[in-house]
């Protein structure tokens, strides 16, 4: 056969593709190396590449720092709140009834507990005052609420004493000037009113001890709530016409499900989960959360212009060269693919530090927490890593520099081959 292999069929379709993407991908890094003694070439180069990675790096690490908040916030409210309460009891009895048409649903139920919560003033042996909302409970209700006694007071200590103790949200215990020490009294006065000895009507006072403070992690809670036992919210409570509420701890995901078995059921109550009360916190979240990505994803936008005008610049400086692979048989569709492998490997170059980059960023911070002033409701920053935003990510940056690449391509598409060989020639 004279050393030559003859084969008895054409070549396949796809090797015919392939080989023809390998060719233009050979044109396209020598398109850009011969490019790289230029300074201005360079330049908008490294300029397009820092952009890419760093739009990118922004919109990952950024995302994850916000779904950090949120998953922060959703856990504080659940430490602190049932995710689903019924309000409107009337009298004890009736809360018996409840509770046992709640544990009948069927539903993997972690606990019931009775709440009390009324609004009243505190005031200290200095004079300073504050309004407070009193939740009755006792704080090891929920493990994710964190709870600091003063010596040489215990969670025993509260457990045995049903009446005198009473502890306060970290940030109210610091606006009311008290000291963290042992016997620190204060006055609560309660809004429930009882005929005095001169028949007129006064309102419950008592002096109680505070045992500690308490955070849930939430500043709204930790600023303008004192918890007490609910014994002793009863007491105050036994003569007035005030309601009480069943907290039901559940799986947050059940929540929603179990409300609407229980309406039905319980038609003079009112049922909400923990979603429905704090629904404006979540929607300004939510809204929050899309304002900054739509933010983020404008920034890729414009990185991307970088990469516009440096395919542009090419396409000027390479019009000679195209028009010799014009005459070879390069049809217009090839040269712009040559211009688009360009745009994609740096798009996908600069997607994958900006990645790579967030990636590093995130991790260290997760281990290596970054401590918060006081303003903010964490101590350290919360990182929530969302791996299918990296996925997106992956595609959509070298999807968005291919778009802005095909902008200055019209020209490749529009140009006279003759007219340029000409000049060439002369």
């Amino acid at each position: 056969m004279d050393g030559k292999i003859f084969c008895n069929h054409p070549p396949s379709t796809i090797h015919h593709s392939l080989l023809f993407l390998s060719l233009e991908s050979f044109i396209a890094r020598r398109f850009f190396n011969s490019q790289k003694k230029s300074g201005l070439v360079l330049v908008l180069a490294l300029v397009a590449l820092i952009g890419s990675t760093l739009s990118v790096f922004s919109v990952l690490s950024i995302h994850a720092v916000m779904n950090g908040f949120s998953h922060h916030l959703r856990e504080a409210i659940i430490g602190f709140k049932a995710p689903l309460t019924i309000k409107n009891i009337v009298d004890q009895t009736e809360m018996e009834e409840v509770k046992k048409i709640v544990m009948s649903q069927g539903v993997s139920i972690l606990r019931t507990t009775e709440v009390l919560e009324f609004d009243g003033i505190l005031e200290t042996g200095d004079g300073d005052t504050a309004g407070v909302r009193f939740r009755g409970g006792l704080p090891e209700a929920n493990n994710k609420l964190t709870v600091d006694f003063f010596e040489p007071y215990t969670q025993a200590d509260i457990e045995k004493d049903q009446e005198n103790w009473i502890l306060l949200g970290e940030d109210l215990f610091s606006r009311v000037n008290l000291l963290p020490d042992a016997g620190n009294g204060v006055k609560i006065t309660f809004p429930f009113a009882e005929i005095g000895p001169t028949g007129e009507m006064e309102p419950k006072q008592k002096i109680m001890t505070v045992f500690g403070t308490f955070k849930s992690g939430y500043y709204d809670f930790d600023t303008q709530y004192g918890i007490m036992s609910v014994n002793n919210l009863k007491v105050f409570t036994q003569n007035s016409q005030a309601l009480r509420t069943l907290a039901v701890y559940i799986n947050p995901e059940q929540a929603d499900g179990l409300k609407l078995k229980l309406e039905a059921l319980l038609p003079n109550q009112k049922i909400s989960t923990w979603t429905e009360d704090n629904q404006k916190l979540f929607q300004a979240l939510k809204l929050e959360k899309m304002g900054m990505f739509l933010l983020l994803f404008l920034v890729i936008i414009v990185a991307s212009f970088n990469i516009l005008g440096l395919i542009g610049l090419f396409a000027v400086r390479k019009l000679s060269d195209l028009s010799v692979l014009f005459a070879l048989g390069f049809t217009r569709k090839r040269m712009a693919r040559i211009f688009s492998i360009i745009s994609i490997a740096l798009g996908l170059t600069g997607t994958l530090l900006g990645m790579g980059l967030a990636l590093l960023f995130l991790n260290y911070v997760r281990h290596h927490p970054v401590v918060l002033p006081s303003a903010y409701a964490v101590e350290t920053l919360p990182v929530l890593i969302d791996y299918r935003l990296f996925m997106a990510m992956l595609f959509a940056g070298p999807l968005i520099t291919y778009v802005a690449g095909m902008v200055p391509l019209g020209l490749v598409r529009s140009f006279s081959p003759l007219e340029i060989l000409r000049k060439f020639e002369s």
